[in-house]
């Protein structure tokens, strides 16, 4: 679920995972998985291990995942599989991200950090210049930042008494699950739940080749470039204003309005729910929680359908909820060709 931090908490935890991380680049002959398949051991420090730098591991090993896991099933197999290829790949230099003594992540030495701290400072003198904003939700995930910002100033009626604010989403991923990024956002007053649009403004975590004259392990520091800094602050202001355009906001909800109108015959929704859930890769098991979140509101439309696949958020954790209001949005976007098929 969402967290329920304040601004001000949200900042202390970034700026406190800012001092307590630490990145390394070694050679992948000098990265070590214990016998339990669960650590690491680096230079002369140990490390639990995330789910996502087993999952970045497996991946860069050419391990199938789930072999990778069933592994774990039989002592020491997991590790030795993994140490036999990194020893094999030798020399070939490794970004290993680390918090609170967690390997948080396996990357390229090309993998660049922009950082959560980064983003912050970039946006602080835009909410600043914009009064009136408001955060509505935030979360500091393993995998990601998620930061979602509502202009009440844009308000309109979707429906009578169904009262929707433009707004941005700001999301970024220090373990390269995701480019530093900010997408329109839908806020929706009567759920307090968002529905995520396109992409407007996007940096990936890819750079030149970090070089070190130290042998072995070295750890690497990522300091804000100044000039960087203001580039990357002044593109936030200038999405900000653009998002802020009243025509941008009544052309999301003509789309919004005209999914109303995409009715959804009674007797073909849960056909419909079954083949939006399979064509979105949305979970099998939500699409009972989807058609009974469509027959509360009792809005049997396509914009019915964005709302109950959103709704899922308020019971997911942070990544999934992302994804379900990602998911409502590529609803409403759906071609008319596209949305035949799905509703037939």
């Amino acid at each position: 679920m969402k967290s329920n931090m304040t601004m001000d908490e949200f900042k202390q935890e970034v700026r406190r995972r800012e001092e307590a991380k630490a990145d390394f680049i070694a050679p992948s002959s000098h990265i070590k998985m214990l016998d339990d398949g669960e650590h690491i051991e680096l230079g002369d420090q140990i490390y639990d291990l995330q789910s996502n730098f087993h999952s970045q591991v497996s991946n860069h090993l050419h391990i199938p995942k789930r072999y990778y896991d069933a592994m774990q099933e039989i002592p020491s197999l997991r590790a030795a599989n993994v140490n036999a290829w990194l020893t094999k790949n030798g020399n070939e230099e490794r970004m290993v991200r680390t918090l609170d003594n967690n390997a948080r992540a396996f990357l390229s030495s090309r993998f660049r950090p922009f950082d959560n701290l980064f983003a912050l400072k970039a946006m602080s003198p835009v909410f600043d210049e914009f009064k009136g904003l408001e955060v509505k939700a935030n979360s500091l995930t393993d995998n990601r930042m998620y930061l979602e910002i509502v202009f009440p100033s844009l308000s309109a009626e979707v429906v009578p008494g169904d009262t929707v604010n433009q707004g941005i989403i700001v999301t970024n991923s220090e373990v390269g699950r995701g480019a530093l990024d900010v997408s329109s956002l839908i806020w929706r007053l009567v759920c307090s739940n968002g529905m995520i649009g396109q992409s407007i403004l996007s940096r990936k975590h890819v750079g030149r080749r970090i070089d070190f004259e130290t042998e072995d392990v070295n750890i690497y520091q990522h300091d804000t470039i100044e000039a960087e800094l203001e580039s990357y602050r002044l593109r936030i202001r200038d999405v900000v204003r653009h998002a802020l355009q009243e025509s941008v906001f009544s052309e999301r909800i003509e789309k919004l309005r005209e999914a109303v109108t995409d009715e959804i015959p009674k007797k073909t929704v849960k056909k419909t729910i079954e083949n939006v859930t399979k064509k979105l890769s949305i979970k099998e098991d939500e699409i009972d929680n989807i058609f009974a979140n469509i027959a509360s509101e009792g809005d049997y439309s396509r914009y019915g359908l964005a709302n109950a696949v959103t709704a899922l958020a308020h019971e997911s954790n942070a990544d999934d909820a992302f994804e379900y209001e990602r998911a409502g949005n590529t609803i409403i976007e759906l071609n008319p060709t596209e949305w035949k098929v799905l509703a037939a």
